[in-house]
């Protein structure tokens, strides 16, 4: 699972709250949140390559559209899916 931080310009991943201690994790979770389907989509469709994001976000992406997604589709596929899911929001 990916988290952004309040201006959706940055990213974590679960890995950054194991084993950092309970003050790291409170400032993470002031600063980060986990995202909308809108705010992952749009995240996700403003970087510059498919590259830039962590594959678990496209899979977190398919959950929160309610899309269907395996490795075996093309990340255009599922980001279309997932718009035409958002639309019907």
């Amino acid at each position: 699972m990916i988290y952004l931080n309040s201006d959706r310009t940055e990213f974590i991943n679960n890995d950054a709250f194991i084993g950092c201690g309970n003050e790291v994790r409170e400032d993470l979770n002031r600063e980060y949140h986990a995202p909308t389907a809108q705010e992952l989509y749009d995240f996700i469709d403003s970087q510059p390559t498919w590259d830039s994001v962590p594959a678990d976000a496209y899979d977190q992406l398919a959950d929160l559209c309610g899309v269907g997604y395996t490795e075996e589709d093309s990340l255009e596929t599922l980001m279309d899916r997932c718009a035409a899911a958002l639309e019907e929001k």
